[in-house]
Formats: C-alpha cells, structure tokens, sequence
C-alpha cells in the first residue's frame, strides 16, 4: 500500500468452485487476471480453474477548478 499515492496493490488467488466478493469501493479498480478462468457477476468472483488476480487500486484524484 502506498497511502500517500492512494496506490493499493492486491494478490488474489482462489482455488476451483471458490468464490470471492469484491466489495464497493470509492477508487478506480484494475483487475489483471495472470492465470485461471472465472467469471464477475455482481461483485462476486467464481473460480472455473485456479485462479491468480493482481487487483490495483487508485484513490480518486480531486481536478482543480
């Protein structure tokens, strides 16, 4: 985490018939899938195969006026 970017870097990895909730959040989420298949439904990620997922996330950014 790098708190003064507003910079989170996240390893996820599942195994087969696993599930994970990615919960709301107020930043800008890139999810980079770097091995496995599934599927997103409504926040909710389903594992097909092993799955590895690099999740970066960037705090918003205010534009000056």
């Amino acid at each position: 985490m790098f708190p003064h970017r507003g910079l989170t870097i996240q390893g996820i990895r599942l195994d087969i018939g696993a599930s994970a909730v990615l919960a709301p959040a107020e930043t800008l989420r890139f999810l980079f899938i770097t091995e496995g298949c599934g599927a997103l439904s409504g926040g909710e990620l389903c594992v097909r195969e092993p799955l590895e997922v690099l999740e970066l996330s960037v705090g918003t950014v205010d534009q000056p006026v």
